[in-house]
């Protein structure tokens, strides 16, 4: 044998099992996180643990969000995790007292035109 792979294709098959086992992997197979948490839902530090060992992700988030709070949202497309996995992360976070949700700011109500129009600018511009 010269060593070669008989199935060229096998390497396509390795990436999409490595693409679909990594997520389930990291939140040990659970489906759904501990903590009901939206998008917009702001994470801060809670308290700094120095002898806490984290996972790469949950050291990422803290990193993230030491210097403001972050959302789910933003978390989860900084981490390129689906959205339900970074929850699932994050509440186990929560649970271990590193981070904390908060409620982002209200300072602008919805009927504010200049916020829709920049809501519409935004939208646009996707």
């Amino acid at each position: 044998m010269d060593g070669s792979d008989p199935n060229p294709e096998g390497a396509a098959w390795l990436a999409e099992d490595i693409a679909t086992t990594r997520p389930y992997a990291l939140t040990g197979g659970r489906t759904t996180p501990g903590h009901p948490l939206g998008l917009a839902t702001h994470m801060r530090i809670d308290a700094e643990r120095p002898g806490l060992v984290l996972a790469p992700e949950g050291a990422q988030v803290v990193d993230l969000c030491r210097t403001e709070p972050r959302s789910v949202a933003e978390l989860a497309a900084r981490l390129r995790l689906p959205v339900q996995v970074a929850k699932i992360i994050l509440s186990d976070l929560i649970d271990s007292h590193v981070l904390a949700p908060t409620v982002p700011p209200r300072d602008a109500d919805g009927g504010d035109p200049n916020l829709l129009e920049a809501v519409l600018v935004g939208l646009r511009s996707l």
